[in-house]
Parts: C-alpha cells; structure tokens; sequence
C-alpha cells in the first residue's frame, strides 16, 4: 500500500477541481491511500520552524500553496518525494504541474480578436510567478497581433466587499490609473476570478460600463465568476487534470523512476463566455441546452452520463430518451464527440504522449484512447499526427 500525502490550500474553486483530480487518479489505483494534512493559509508563519506533519508517515506529497520563501526547505524536511500542484514555486526546482500560460494568453487573445479589441491590460499579483508567466505571455500575444498592452502587478490582494453591488472597499490607485489609461474600448485580463470581480469594481468605481468600455476576462471559470451583477468570462483552467498528472508523476517518483523536466504545462483548452465581454445575451432555456453545455465544459474530466443527468436534475432514462429526441444522438456520443475534438486539438498543436493526452481527455490509458481515436477517425492518433505535420 502506497501513502501520498495532500498539502493543497482550499480557498479557491481550482484546488477544489485539484483534489477531484488526485481522486480520480485514487480510485483507478486501489492499492493507493491518500492522507490529508490541510493548508491553512492563516498559519504559514508557523510553518517556517516546524516539522511537516507526514514525516515518516507517507511516500510522497502532492502539494500546492502561495508563494512563501522558506515554504520549499520546509516541504523538503518531510524527506520524501515531492510534486507542487501549482506554479508559484517552479523556480525552487520542485516539479511542478500548472496550467500553461501560453494556452491561456492563446484562448483569451482569441477571443479579444473574436470581439474587436485592440487595447489590452493585465492585472496581476507581485508576488506569483504564475501571474508573471501569464502577464508575459499575454504581453508577447499582444505584440504578435499589434495589440497595445499595459500591466499592473498589485502588491497584494484586492479587497472585495460581498455586499450585493460588490462595491471595492478601498480601490487601489495603481489599478485605477492603469484603468483610465488604457484607451477606449479595451479589454482586461486578470490573473484569476478573484482579481477580475475586483476589477469590475475598480470599473464601475470610474464610471466606465462593462463591457462597452472595457471588457473583463478572468481565470478559474469559478461559480463567482457567475454570481454577480455583469457575469464575467473566464478561462477555464484544466485544473482537473492537474491533479490528476501530478498524483501520477508523484507515483513514477515513489517507483524511483527519474523524470527528465522539473516543469509539467498543462493547456488549459476553453473560455467561458459571459456578459462582461459580449453583453448580455440568451441563455440556454431548455435542460438539453444546459447538459450540452455541462459536456462542452466537463466531458474531459471524466464525466458519465449519470453525472450530466444529475446536473439538470432528470432522472437517467428520461433524460437519455429527451437528449437523443431533441438532438437526434445519445448522450454518450455528444460526450465521446468533445473528447475527440479536443484529442484532435492536443494532436496537432502538442507533442504530448498518447498517455497524457489520454488523461488529458479524462481516459486512464493509452491503450484504451487510442482504440477510441481509431474507432472515431478510421486511424491511429500517429497517423492522424503525422497526417496533420505534413500538411
């Protein structure tokens, strides 16, 4: 029996869909135990001369947390193997498995292109080098397609009231003159969902309208993201398959095997598109419009066709008969045509292995996703490589 031990912060809706990805990962290896030991983010100051809670008691951690300078020595004294679920120490030489900056500078940029911006500004943390990877990425997309683009690295984290109009308590002066800077209309990106509901407020503090001045895009696609006043779009992380690459990572390193990069990226592969950069517009109005869009967000993770059902509250046989009536296809197959459009993406624009794009598909092996894609494509997922390179 193996013991993995889980450091992982819990305050944001990604270490949420991290830790689904380490279970997943779990309940395909039986003979794994895991053990919780929680990040409590109020305490990091105790952590600096303590002993880590797992010592002698797990072979490996999987762990994630926020920037802390003495944070890596002290992980080390645990004396086992360790992978970070998260960027913000990949400078420390601790393998790390994160989002790829690029692909979300891609999708965000795209889709600034998709709505005629030309005028870009990032709002980012200083003390991150996740948010510097992201703002420098996003900067080099910008310069690419002859955007303008400005920056703005906060010192800390924004205040944000929860009242109903979510009015910013105190805004940040840096923030704001970077605001009334950028020429209108813009778009701004931010580091995540937290940092672009601060920003909305920072917006309609100057009196600018969202999204007809400046258009609001974040990172998390985070229930938050959904709640208030002008719903904001958001990148969608693939912080499922975060968890899940680095609990396997973590067990190739428990196994003794050397892994050549000290950096995993993952590509984050969907945007959710909300009113705070398209305005308001229809939602979808039937329970099959919104089980299209839960697999559209979701089929990569894994999902079943209980677990659709369940989203838009049908019992399993009704909802399979009114899904293939209304749509002319099972649900199965709308499931199956999501996971192949993104293992095409992940074929032509990556050099992942089978493996990694198995699991980035939410399928377990190699073996079984290549099956798949030959059922689907009428050839090999090399074959389908190969094909797309010489074209």
């Amino acid at each position: 029996m193996t013991a993995i031990g889980l450091f992982l912060e819990r305050t944001s809706v990604r270490s949420h869909r991290v830790i689904k990805g380490v279970l997943q990962f779990a309940d395909e290896h039986p003979d794994l135990r895991l053990c919780d030991y929680l990040f409590e983010s109020d305490h990091v100051e105790d952590y600096e001369h303590a002993t880590p809670p797992w010592l002698g008691r797990v072979d490996g951690v999987v762990a994630s947390s926020s920037k802390i300078d003495y944070l890596v020595d002290w992980l080390k004294r645990g004396k086992v193997p360790i992978v970070m679920a998260c960027g913000d120490l990949a400078a420390s030489g601790v393998l790390s498995v994160f989002t790829d900056s690029q692909s979300i500078a891609e999708i965000a940029g795209n889709h600034i292109r998709s709505i005629g911006r030309s005028h870009v500004g990032f709002v980012g943390y200083q003390n991150s080098d996740g948010s510097l990877h992201r703002q420098n990425s996003l900067a080099q997309f910008c310069k690419e397609q002859g955007f303008s683009f400005r920056a703005c690295e906060m010192e800390a984290y924004l205040p944000i009231s929860h009242t109903k109009e979510a009015e910013l308590i105190e805004p940040e002066p840096d923030l704001l003159k970077m605001l009334a800077k950028l020429p209108k209309p813009a778009v701004v990106v931010t580091l995540n969902d937290h940092y672009a509901i601060a920003t909305l407020n920072a917006i309609q503090s100057l009196g600018f309208s969202v999204p007809e001045d400046i258009a609001l895009i974040g990172v998390d696609d985070s229930e938050s993201s959904r709640l208030f006043s002008t719903p904001i779009t958001s990148v969608h992380p693939p912080s499922f398959q975060i968890g899940y690459e680095s609990t396997r990572l973590l067990m190739r390193m428990i196994e003794g095997k050397r892994l050549a990069r000290k950096t995993v990226l993952v590509p984050a592969d969907r945007i959710s598109v909300r009113e705070s950069t398209v305005g308001q517009r229809r939602a979808p109005v039937t329970d099959i419009d919104r089980a299209k869009e839960y697999i559209r967000r979701h089929a990569c993770e894994g999902i079943r066709v209980v677990d659709v059902a369940d989203h838009v509250h049908i019992p399993l046989r009704t909802f399979q008969i009114e899904f293939k009536e209304q749509t002319g296809s099972p649900v199965t197959e709308e499931i199956r045509r999501v996971r192949f459009n993104r293992a095409c993406e992940l074929l032509q624009t990556t050099d992942f292995t089978l493996e990694r794009i198995a699991h980035l598909i939410g399928m377990s092996h190699a073996a079984s996703f290549s099956d798949f894609f030959r059922r689907t494509a009428g050839m090999t997922p090399n074959s389908y490589r190969d094909k797309h390179n010489q074209d």
